[in-house]
């Protein structure tokens, strides 16, 4: 606005000038909130993994740099110190197998040295794989005895031997740790077992023994239940994950050597109470802060110092908020001592040294709050918007005793790294599988696992990710998952059933007109698999050199009644050779699949 302009509006009298100062501070109103909001909007893109609790994958290609490292120098060298014992590839005192080799002549005269003097030996030993890894084979026959009186009496096999081939509890026992630990897909699996072990398994078999290894937990959960709620700390956390296409929460409880994992549609107290560990828990509980946490008063409270460190890393970077660089230095100087202590034996800080940090925590506060002083009302309902700097110092303040509790209580870790270690392994699976497909597939709904001490090899967890349909699947697969969760079949009773018959019975009658659908999906898929079973019998009874027969289930009809010797096997078919062109088969060799020949007897052959 020109001098002349003013000059003119004042000139029109108060009411003019009135209405211009107005529009001026709305305009200013206007310029102060958008500098406000362009503030905020510039600090959350300054927000990375190093100075908020955002996870480091949300970081992208922009990764923030390097920043020092908080560890105090410990004065010593890299690497082992002196007096360590190391651990290194120490040699055996019996051996597999020994390789002799022997001098054949002396290297100084040239003399034979065969049935010389034996002086010495020098050993050194080669640790590796055997060199054949195949499936081994253990037959079961239950015998029939007839005795003296007449009456025959069978052997009974083993609970867990109930089909005529089935795969035993080692391979089982790897194919849940191949699934559930490593997080490896069905079909690499699938690729491992048989280019390691000849073993072929279908991705439906592959997800039956996962879903049969999740069966029968209940009696361990309630366990691992009981376990943790009487724990004497408890780290609590939890994450969002994709199940039956909406946003579910799996929800954590953890301790030293138990960790239970829960997925459930909330987030807040409904689901963390069907975890079923919480509500019944007197210790002390570790989480980063979250409103729910507070609301069980039957136990006590330590909050996460690794997420208010990051914080108060996002709010130093600000200008003019050193106390939040002072704060972040005392916490670090206060776990220091607090490690030292704990190194010495000592279950306690001393008192006039704890005494003194909590003055300094004090002192820190009140510079923050000076820096920071509450924001004027607006004249709108409700608490004005507090800040991020002045957020972290109430909620540090309010909560001082929950942030100290590590100094106060030796028991109590500075952070809770242990909760959020133990979700990695949940979003790793949820990147492999993208998501969960149902409810169902994070089946039993409460999965626990525990946890190995530190320096022991990890035991497998067959029960740490969802144990069904978690990776991409035909609908004929999901159904053939679904019928191999039967583990045996039902006991007869005593007036033998037609069960086809009254099938179908049902289906002419239209009682089952809306399942006609799953049920063609789920014969079909089960016919599938049976065919799978006996293919793979099939071509474990061929062997290269032996005669067969085409039989009439081979396409086309002109192949049926050929007989040939079978030249090569791969892990799904036979190739014959016929020593004569065969129609198409130009070259005498027919590639079969095992189910199309008949093995001719010896007296043939």
């Amino acid at each position: 606005m020109e001098r002349a302009e003013a000059v003119a509006i004042y000139r029109q009298g108060e009411e003019a000038c009135v209405e211009v100062l107005l529009k001026f501070a709305a305009a200013v109103e206007a310029v102060e909130r958008l500098e406000r909001r362009v503030a905020e909007l510039e600090a959350r893109l300054r927000q990375n993994s190093r100075n908020s609790s955002r996870p480091p994958s949300s970081d992208g290609l922009a990764k923030p740099k390097a920043r020092r490292s908080r560890r105090r120098r410990s004065g010593r060298k890299p690497g082992g110190q002196p007096g360590s014992e190391g651990h290194h590839l120490a040699q055996v005192a019996e051996p597999d197998s020994v390789v002799l080799h022997e001098p054949g002549r002396c290297g100084c005269c040239g003399e034979s040295l065969a049935g010389a003097e034996l002086v010495g030996v020098e050993r050194r030993q080669v640790f590796d794989l055997p060199p054949e890894i195949s499936l081994e084979v253990c037959e079961h026959q239950a015998r029939r005895r007839r005795c003296r009186c007449g009456e025959t009496s069978v052997g009974v096999f083993p609970a867990e031997v109930r089909a005529p081939a089935q795969y035993g509890p080692r391979l089982r026992a790897f194919v849940l740790y191949l699934a559930v630990y490593q997080h490896l897909p069905y079909e690499r699996i699938a690729r491992l077992l048989a280019d390691c072990y000849g073993a072929s398994l279908s991705t439906g078999t592959l997800q039956a023994i996962v879903a049969q290894g999740a069966a029968g937990l209940e009696p361990f959960l309630e366990e691992v239940r009981g376990q943790l709620a009487g724990a004497a700390v408890l780290h609590l956390d939890e994450t969002g994950a994709r199940a039956a296409g909406k946003l579910h929460w799996v929800h954590e409880a953890a301790s030293e050597a138990l960790t239970l994992y829960g997925l459930h549609e909330r987030r807040g107290r409904e689901g963390i109470d069907a975890l079923g560990v919480l509500p019944g828990f007197s210790g002390v509980a570790v989480h980063d802060g979250w409103a729910p946490y507070r609301g069980y008063s039957d136990c006590e409270h330590a909050l996460c110092n690794g997420h208010h460190l990051r914080e108060l890393t996002g709010v130093g970077e600000e200008k003019g908020q050193a106390w939040a660089a002072a704060m972040a230095e005392l916490l670090i100087e206060l776990k220091s001592a607090v490690d030292a202590a704990k190194d010495a034996g000592a279950t306690t800080l001393e008192p006039g040294k704890l005494a003194g940090y909590r003055a300094r925590y004090r002192q820190t506060i009140a510079a923050g709050y000076a820096r920071n002083p509450e924001p004027e009302r607006t004249g709108k309902r409700g608490r004005p918007r507090q800040g991020p700097a002045r957020s972290l110092l109430l909620r540090l303040d309010q909560h001082q005793d929950d942030v100290l509790r590590f100094a106060h209580d030796l028991r109590v870790p500075f952070d809770n790294n242990l909760g959020e270690r133990d979700l990695r392994m949940i979003k790793l699976q949820q990147k492999i599988s993208g998501c969960w497909r149902t409810r169902r597939a994070y089946s039993p709904s409460w999965a626990p696992l525990s946890r190995a001490n530190p320096g022991c090899p990890p035991p497998a967890r067959p029960d740490r990710r969802p144990t069904t349909d978690t990776q991409p699947m035909s609908r004929h697969t999901r159904t053939a998952h679904r019928l191999a969760l039967v583990a045996a079949p039902a006991p007869r009773s005593e007036a033998p059933i037609d069960a086809a018959a009254t099938l179908l019975d049902q289906i002419a009658a239209g009682e089952l007109d809306p399942h006609l659908t799953a049920i063609a999906e789920a014969i079909r898929a089960r016919f599938d698999l049976l065919q799978t079973v006996s293919s793979a019998k099939a071509l474990a009874q061929l062997n290269v050199g032996d005669r067969v027969r085409i039989n009439q289930h081979a396409s086309p009809r002109y192949l049926h009644g050929i007989h040939g010797t079978i030249v090569h096997l791969d892990e799904q078919s036979a190739t014959v050779c016929v020593h004569r062109a065969v129609g198409r088969f130009k070259s005498g060799e027919i590639r079969c699949p095992p189910l199309v020949l008949d093995r001719l007897p010896p007296a043939t052959q």
